[in-house]
């Protein structure tokens, strides 16, 4: 067994502690896709809210509803949940809108603590345009939490990172400030 010394101990247990999130990912625009969509459609899948809790996938609607908003898109969007009798229901929906695209995020993965809460979470973006047969971009993002994270601080470190590469990648060109480097003061360490 490793004896540590007690300053090393102390500063795993203070990391530990922290409520800080952290969000890295990799994305890939089709070379054929423009960009600046003007109508999006937010489709969480019902195994991102059974697998992250619904408290996570509302606030990650809430979040991305109101960034999409501030870089110039009209958008609306929704939870699917596991409980519809029509399992097409929320793909219906989004077709209804008639979006430029449709954003889809689901849960492919991830760690917990020994208590069962989530600290590693690899979500799945998909950026489509209804009638094609390719994606318009796509992403893979790891979300790290510490266990003292909050529900606000992990939706915001991924957010905050989703815009990120939005607009990097040419998909999103009109993009409040706001939406792409939040003030320090509401930064989550990503």
């Amino acid at each position: 067994m490793i004896k540590w010394p007690v300053w090393v101990s102390a500063c795993l247990s203070a990391l530990s502690l922290c409520g800080c999130a952290t969000t890295t990912s990799q994305s890939t625009k089709a070379a054929s896709y423009t960009g600046d969509p003007q109508r999006m459609y937010l489709l969480i899948t019902s195994n991102f809210s059974q697998q992250l809790g619904y408290p996570f996938a509302s606030q990650t609607e809430q979040d991305v509803l109101a960034s999409a908003r501030k870089c110039g898109v009209v958008i609306d969007g929704q939870v699917a949940s596991a409980l519809d009798l029509n399992p097409q229901g929320a793909l219906e929906s989004a077709l209804t809108y008639k979006p430029d695209v449709i954003m889809a995020m689901s849960f492919t993965g991830g760690a917990t603590d020994p208590y069962g809460q989530w600290v590693r979470a690899n979500i799945d973006v998909r950026l489509w345009q209804p009638g094609k047969k390719y994606l318009a971009w796509h992403d893979i993002s790891q979300v790290n939490a510490a266990p003292a994270a909050t529900v606000q601080t992990r939706a915001e470190s991924f957010t905050t990172n989703l815009f990120q590469r939005l607009s990097a990648d040419g998909v999103l060109t009109h993009c409040d400030p706001s939406v792409l480097h939040p003030p320090k003061d509401q930064r989550t360490g990503s």
